[in-house]
């Protein structure tokens, strides 16, 4: 099928029309996410993971399942399965994510990754912007926590979500602070023949975040005044 693809193209001469790439098997129908420390934006803004530490799973959790950065890429083995802290009773399977990892050895205890490429494409029906099987959050705390006990208006801790399917070559975010943890759950009520447009594209929240919106209404309510005295 793909030789008679290439053919067809050189015949035509739409062969920049033809877009033949597909995932590597390691990614193909799974979430993969990869990480990037300060100093490896441009790799990230390039989608080139080939030496960014990478979790891959095939699984849609029934419950959000958290991985704290320091703990999943320091293990041992490259592979294994990470259980929910919320579980079903009456399901003798737990509930969790089986996993596994790529350029493990690359983990650096000491860098500051900030830099984040997803993949998220329902391989059978990829529709970019579209809902997602997967739900991905990102914390700057570890274990997953949006707030700082004690300091619960601080502005240093945002955290993010997507569950919109994304290009199918991955895409590349950027946190305000170094990664802590992350955690993948399934979106709810997804059905691959219904999914609509309002999946939640990467979007940050925390005081910082709230902060800048506000911000803004600010700066559009002083526009409008400015227009009103005029």
């Amino acid at each position: 099928m793909k030789a008679a693809i290439l053919l067809f193209a050189a015949f035509t001469g739409v062969w920049a029309d033809v877009d033949l790439w597909r995932p590597p098997q390691e990614l193909y129908g799974r979430l993969a996410i990869a990480f990037f420390p300060d100093s490896q934006g441009d790799s990230c803004k390039a989608k080139d993971i080939s030496r960014a530490i990478t979790l891959t799973t095939p699984i849609i959790p029934e419950a959000n399942t958290c991985f704290n950065m320091s703990d999943i890429f320091s293990m041992n083995s490259s592979s294994g399965f990470q259980k929910s802290k919320q579980q079903s009773g009456g399901d003798p399977i737990p509930w969790g994510v089986s996993w596994n990892l790529i350029n493990q050895d690359l983990y650096d205890e000491n860098a500051n990754y900030t830099h984040t490429w997803v993949r998220m494409v329902n391989e059978l029906v990829p529709q970019e912007g579209r809902t997602s099987q997967w739900f991905y959050e990102q914390y700057t705390l570890p274990d997953c926590q949006d707030v700082r006990l004690g300091h619960e208006k601080s502005d240093d801790v945002p955290f993010y979500w997507i569950n919109c399917q994304t290009d199918k070559h991955g895409d590349c975010k950027t946190a305000a602070y170094p990664i802590g943890s992350f955690a993948v759950w399934g979106t709810l009520n997804y059905d691959v023949h219904e999914s609509n447009d309002n999946c939640r594209k990467w979007t940050e929240f925390g005081a910082a975040s709230t902060a800048r919106i506000n911000a803004g209404w600010l700066i559009a309510a002083l526009v409008m005044a400015m227009l009103v005295v005029v």
